[in-house]
């Protein structure tokens, strides 16, 4: 009986251990698609400063 328990709750902190991976990884996703989104408007940035540049120097 004693090894089935200590199975059991090894298997329970397992899946809590996995279930913890799976919400770190959820929210790394979605911390990569804010980094994604910051990096479009940072390169729309660029793109309009290198334009009002070439204005300037026109």
């Amino acid at each position: 009986m004693f090894p089935d328990n200590a199975q059991s709750a090894g298997s329970e902190e397992v899946v809590a251990q996995f279930s913890s991976i799976a919400h770190i990884a959820s929210e790394v996703s979605g911390q990569t698609q804010h980094v994604h989104e910051a990096t479009a408007v940072l390169t729309a940035n660029t793109l309009g400063m290198r334009q009002a540049i070439q204005q300037v120097n026109v």
